[in-house]
């Protein structure tokens, strides 16, 4: 195994996958990338697509910060982590850059939804489990 790519976004659930990717990670060898995805329809409806370009920039990195920040606490001591921040749709966006960066896999958290949201809205992980282009892993 070369390469882990763990989606973050500085949820519960995304603090069990960096740990789970952390020790798979020293058992391999393998680099992690950690990547988050602004979710752009959440912040459209937030009222955030009128800010000015600048503004925005500024918040999308400053939340991607806390995540990979929380992310890297969690990963433990990694040689190589690689940090990625992509804007749209989460699923659509992890499943994108998987295809462009082919790890090896994805090591994912799921926030839990329960039976019946997740399927009227779909979750993030089901969508990513559906489309990667490679194995993906969901920690709980």
């Amino acid at each position: 195994m070369e390469r882990i790519l763990v989606p973050v976004d500085g949820s519960p659930g995304a603090k069990k996958a960096a740990q789970f990717a952390g020790r798979l990670a020293r058992e391999t060898g393998a680099a992690v990338t950690l990547v988050h995805v602004y979710d752009m329809p959440t912040a459209a409806a937030l009222g955030l697509r009128s800010v000015d370009g600048r503004e925005f920039e500024r918040i999308r990195d400053e939340v991607a910060r806390g995540s990979f920040a929380a992310a890297s606490a969690s990963l433990g001591d990694v040689a190589r982590v690689e940090t990625h921040v992509a804007i749209g749709h989460p699923a659509h966006e992890i499943c994108t850059f998987a295809a462009r960066a082919k790890p090896d896999m994805i090591v994912m958290g799921t926030r839990g939804m329960s039976e019946m949201k997740s399927l009227l809205l779909g979750s993030v992980s089901e969508q990513v489990l559906r489309h990667a282009p490679c194995p993906v892993t969901i920690a709980r």
